[in-house]
């Protein structure tokens, strides 16, 4: 409705406004775009990152929100800058039930970054903790912040049971563990998507507008544009594991490279199967992906592997050398983003 009173309050070339005029000619109304606007160049000037747990481990007594302030408070302090610099914190996460409103704003807060801070949660499934990462860079590219946190956060093990509101029936009642039913199960073919190792992990990307004159103590050296390309694709549900193949071309072309310009791949192990498939549909080097391990050694809690991905290549990758990032999730999508070391 908004947009619709925004489009019918204007006026056009003196000819009255828009509400009283034919919706034919409306409709056909000249227009004009700007078809390739300039963006501004965005860096990742930090990460941080909390120890792997396993599920039900040591680390079961931290909710992911307590995660989350950890690896933030450690990014913002890594780059040297103050925190009341961050405009704005994206985090993915999943599994909210039971952490409260607004985990992002918690997260965020407990890492003592100043109450003024806007904060959103992003849930894509497991492509979360990427979009997030991507709906930043966006941002910084715009121009509307010039410094921003995003990153991923889960804690697989303080995720709760539930049962359906309503008189208990005879027999007694049956708990569902929102694990398998908001996080692991196809909802359009009722299956379980895969048998996880289940975990904690956390990957924070600090990034910030290079046209920002803020001091940073930070050798930028280390620093890398975002600015390449990043993708979204969709398949069918049932396909999810092949999403990123999908995804992937959409970045290159938009890069302007091609397979043989990438270094490292990684492609999210949701399950051995999808790394698998997505080396034989994308033709690509199997000694160029996931070359220090993936989710299935490492560990796969859901909110946060995009960005695990993504902070692998930050500190993997050499001087010129691209690297490209692909998550598949369910419901039949996927994501993808470039990066290249400067």
């Amino acid at each position: 409705m908004a947009v619709l009173v925004a489009l019918l309050r204007g006026s056009a070339r003196g000819r009255g406004p828009l509400l009283q005029r034919p919706l034919q000619e409306i409709r056909y109304m000249e227009r004009s775009y700007i078809s390739k606007p300039t963006l501004n160049e965005v860096v990742i000037v930090s990460a941080a990152r909390t120890p792997i747990g396993s599920f039900l481990g040591s680390l079961a007594s931290l909710p992911a929100t307590k995660l989350g302030s950890i690896a933030i408070q450690g990014a913002v302090e890594k780059a040297g800058i103050p925190k009341e610099e961050v405009k704005e914190v994206y985090m993915g996460n999943v599994l909210q039930g039971g952490e409260g409103q607004a985990p992002a704003r918690q997260a965020a807060l407990g890492a003592g970054l100043p109450v003024s801070t806007p904060c959103t949660t992003v849930n894509k499934v497991c492509a979360s903790g990427m979009k997030a990462i991507m709906m930043a860079s966006q941002s910084l590219m715009c121009g509307h912040q010039d410094v921003m946190v995003a990153g991923g956060m889960e804690s697989m093990s303080n995720v709760p049971y539930v049962m359906n509101r309503g008189a208990t029936p005879y027999g007694g009642v049956k708990l569902e563990d929102l694990i398998v039913k908001d996080g692991l199960t196809d909802v359009y073919n009722k299956i379980h998507m895969v048998i996880l190792d289940f975990c904690f992990f956390l990957k924070i990307l600090f990034i910030y507008l290079t046209a920002r004159e803020v001091t940073c103590k930070k050798d930028f050296n280390d620093l890398f544009f975002f600015n390449k390309a990043f993708a979204d694709a969709a398949v069918e549900p049932v396909d999810f594991p092949v999403a990123p193949a999908y995804a992937v071309p959409k970045v290159l072309k938009d890069a302007g490279l091609k397979k043989e310009d990438i270094t490292m791949w990684e492609v999210n192990e949701a399950f051995s199967l999808v790394v698998l498939a997505n080396i034989k549909m994308l033709d690509l080097d199997p000694q160029k992906v996931n070359i220090n391990g993936g989710a299935v050694s490492l560990g796969h809690p859901i909110g946060m592997s995009g960005a695990r991905i993504v902070v692998h290549l930050v500190q993997a990758l050499k001087q010129g050398e691209y690297g490209l990032a692909s998550i598949c999730n369910g419901g039949g999508g996927a994501s993808a983003l470039l990066i290249q070391k400067l």
